[in-house]
């Protein structure tokens, strides 16, 4: 038995580097992938706020777009109203227009809403 045990203590140190040297590579493995998913957390972290900032971004851009185009709506329909105002009126001694005046200026607006519907 004793011969035995001195023939497996030479496999037994051999099986023991052997493991040592597996163990020490699966290590430096272990902390090369670590890096590795580390740097890919840290591009996907970055990469979630700028989608994040941007987002905030766009959604403050859209209400200003939505604002401006609520006053463009307002300002258009106020010079509607101020044009509806002064039909009739002469420009040059603010009197009541004749029914020929009123019929061109008709015209006008109607060819004014017409081009403004074509360039829509």
């Amino acid at each position: 038995m004793d011969a035995q045990l001195k023939n497996a203590k030479p496999d037994l140190e051999s099986a023991k580097e052997k493991f040592s040297l597996r163990e020490d590579a699966l290590e430096r493995s272990n902390t090369v992938t670590q890096n590795e998913l580390d740097g890919i957390l840290k591009g996907f972290d970055k990469l979630t706020r700028n989608f994040m900032d941007f987002d905030i971004e766009r959604q403050n851009l859209e209400k200003q777009i939505n604002c401006l185009q609520n006053r463009c709506k307002e300002l258009e329909n106020e010079l509607a109203d101020e044009r509806v105002k002064h039909i009739g009126l002469d420009s040059n001694n603010n009197e009541p227009a004749t029914t020929i005046t009123l019929r061109k200026e008709f015209r006008k607006v109607v060819a004014g809403l017409k081009n403004e519907q074509q360039k829509k």
